[in-house]
């Protein structure tokens, strides 16, 4: 399940996607460490992104934790999570890299910068 959609060429966070980030953005703020910028708005969705999977990753174990179930609890996974940091991820016991949607960009002059062209992909 894809995080984003396209629509009207604008990009649509999905309502699980926007409220992590949110929920990530209070308790940055809630620690006295209130993003000012983009940036550092983007620093602070990486950091949650990887504890938050790390907490429904170990939330999902049951007995001991160790490499065995916590390798058996990832691989479980599939495309039930919804990061804050890509289009969409898959994890199952072949592919432990996550990632499993992109999207095309291309440079634009007018504000040198890059954009997406495509939905995800």
């Amino acid at each position: 399940m894809a995080a984003t959609r396209l629509a009207r060429g604008r990009l649509v966070v999905a309502a699980g996607v926007a409220a992590a980030i949110a929920t990530c953005l209070k308790i940055e703020t809630d620690a006295g460490q209130k993003a000012t910028n983009n940036n550092q708005r983007a620093v602070q969705i990486g950091i949650c992104d990887t504890l938050f999977f790390a907490k429904r990753l170990l939330d999902s174990i049951r007995g001991p934790i160790n490499q065995t179930t916590a390798l058996a609890a990832a691989s479980a996974i599939h495309g039930s999570w919804q990061p804050m940091t890509t289009f969409g991820a898959y994890l199952d016991a072949n592919h432990h890299d996550g990632a499993s949607l992109v999207r095309n960009v291309a440079f634009v002059p007018s504000c040198t910068c890059y954009r997406y062209t495509s939905a995800p992909l």
